[in-house]
């Protein structure tokens, strides 16, 4: 999402460009936990004229999320202007490559169908058949989520001197209460008082500016979308199956879960060439960072949008998820088994209990510009690949666990 106009730069070494913006989504990492689909439209335009005044105002009101709110709509209408949900819908229904639409081929490999089973299902629709195609988009169809990422990268110091020009401006009128004189007592007490109070905040004003004056911040914003899709879509889809004119004048929507705004200020302290540590490498490992922070909040606070994962291993046992999906320690998660009812092929799934973290064992697998995903345990030279678990007596490989809301 392109969200750029008249930022104040004045470090020509951070590359702040719609071009460079856009060139930092491209080469984030695609969460693990989710299958990629990829359709014609990777970036949506909404332009909002942000420059230095605007990102002060917003900082100092505390108003960021408000901000970001409103331009809610306006993604809402681009979305549906380049329809992207019968994008979504289409490459569902393509092969595993993408180029043939009215195939079962991606059907087939994310979900495991026979993509030749299901063709003969939509063209009989019998009970078995409408069970197995039912179940292929409550599994998969039904779980298709589209995010809208804004990625703002601007240097601080334009804003720390605006904090720094209005901590002055209320140490000026500490002042000029400071040097007022008057005969009644309790309007001279008010005086004072409200000369210290302006005193205050003009230091923890410089104090603000001090603290990302030599640096860059990175915002994102991040706005998840969930696919509508039901029974009666489902069966108007199957009916129009081969006509593309029918296909076209389908109304697809996109529905809106949930936001996320995330945003890192990095000192000039971060940089450093000699250990790899220079701006470009820094700001991309912020805005990874930023993005995977946004993903594992919306999946805690949206039952939705949580991903499933396989047990890696029995004992110990494990799972291929960590600190980069948001965990910590201590979290509960549900173990799931899935079953295949042989007279219809519905999937089902059976609780076999609950897991909770290992506090001294879960995965560091954020994004770390280029080193290892991998993190070491106390003093010893064990890394760990993988998170552990405790309890699930008789969890084996194979099984689903689900993080518990």
């Amino acid at each position: 999402m392109e969200d750029r106009s008249n930022l104040d730069n004045e470090d020509s070494r951070i590359d702040n460009s719609p071009e460079a913006i856009r060139r930092l989504w491209n080469d984030y990492p695609f969460p693990d936990l989710y299958d990629k689909h990829n359709i014609d439209n990777s970036n949506v335009s909404v332009v909002s004229n942000l420059n230095s005044q605007d990102i002060f105002n917003a900082r100092k009101n505390k108003n960021q999320l408000k901000d970001a709110e409103k331009t809610l709509p306006k993604i809402e209408q681009e979305l549906k202007s380049k329809r992207i949900a019968h994008q979504v819908v289409k490459r569902w229904f393509s092969s595993e490559d993408g180029l043939k639409f009215w195939n079962m081929g991606t059907i087939q490999k994310r979900g495991f169908y026979n993509a030749s089973d299901l063709e003969a299902e939509i063209a009989k629709q019998d009970i078995r058949g409408r069970a197995k195609l039912a179940d292929a988009g409550e599994e998969l169809i039904n779980k298709s989520f589209v995010t809208v990422t804004d990625i703002l990268v601007y240097a601080n110091k334009p804003i720390a001197d605006m904090y720094i020009t209005l901590a002055k401006s209320f140490e000026d009128e500490s002042k000029k209460l400071s040097a007022k004189t008057t005969s009644n007592a309790m309007e001279q007490m008010v005086n004072s008082s409200t000369a210290l109070g302006l005193l205050t905040t003009a230091s923890g004003l410089r104090i603000s500016a001090a603290a990302i004056m030599d640096g860059y911040t990175v915002i994102s914003k991040t706005y998840l979308f969930k696919l509508k899709w039901n029974e009666e879509i489902q069966a108007e889809f199957y009916r129009n199956w081969g006509d593309n004119s029918a296909f076209e004048k389908m109304d697809f929507e996109l529905e809106f879960v949930g936001f996320q705004l995330n945003e890192t200020v990095i000192n000039r302290g971060a940089f450093n060439r000699s250990v790899n540590r220079n701006p470009e490498v820094v700001i991309k490992q912020s805005v990874v960072r930023n993005i995977d922070e946004a993903f594992a909040k919306l999946q805690q606070e949206n039952d939705v949008f949580k991903p499933s994962v396989p047990v890696h291993t029995a004992s110990p046992l494990s799972a291929k998820i960590g600190m980069k999906e948001g965990l910590l320690g201590g979290e509960k998660f549900v173990v799931l088994q899935k079953n295949q009812d042989p007279t219809t092929g519905k999937i089902s799934y059976k609780k076999m209990g609950s897991v909770t973290v290992d506090k001294t064992h879960v995965w560091d697998n954020r994004y770390n510009a280029g080193e290892d995903l991998e993190s070491t345990k106390g003093d010893s030279d064990e890394k760990i690949k993988e998170t552990y678990f405790n309890g699930g007596k008789g969890v084996m490989p194979g099984m689903i666990l689900k993080q518990k809301k």
